[in-house]
């Protein structure tokens, strides 16, 4: 069961006994924070963990932007949401699973826009084209 209905669209994730829908983070994300960098090192170590957790256990910072990251995306769902209830009901496997969806989700967002700039660019001539190869 869905704690409310959700104002976006986005991944199902279940924190404790509730399930959300976590949508792609807001812009304030990466404008105010160091959101590409933390969000790549999320992605990474969630990738080497799932290889193998045993050799590449999550850092605790990556740990911590995970939740940072999950609370202000799904603040954009749930603005009430109780982030001491949160917090508490956060567990490890919760947090990697979760952080795991956020990422694939921005990373299908990032494909997205990077499409359209690509469809939105102006065609090269030939000459263009080879001259920017040749650089």
């Amino acid at each position: 069961m869905l704690a409310t209905t959700p104002k976006y669209k986005g991944e199902e994730i279940t924190i404790g006994e509730k399930k959300y829908i976590l949508p792609v983070l807001p812009y304030i994300a990466y404008d105010e924070n160091e959101g590409f960098e933390e969000v790549f090192a999320i992605m990474e170590a969630v990738d080497k963990f799932l290889k193998n957790p045993l050799e590449n256990p999550i850092p605790r910072k990556v740990f911590a932007d995970a939740k940072k990251y999950l609370l202000l995306g799904l603040k954009r769902n749930y603005p009430d949401i109780d982030e001491q209830e949160f917090n508490s009901s956060l567990t490890a496997g919760s947090a990697i699973r979760a952080a795991g969806q956020m990422v694939t989700q921005e990373i299908k967002e990032h494909n997205l826009i990077m499409s359209v700039n690509e469809k939105n660019a102006e065609p090269q001539t030939d000459a263009e084209a080879a001259e920017s190869q040749a650089k």
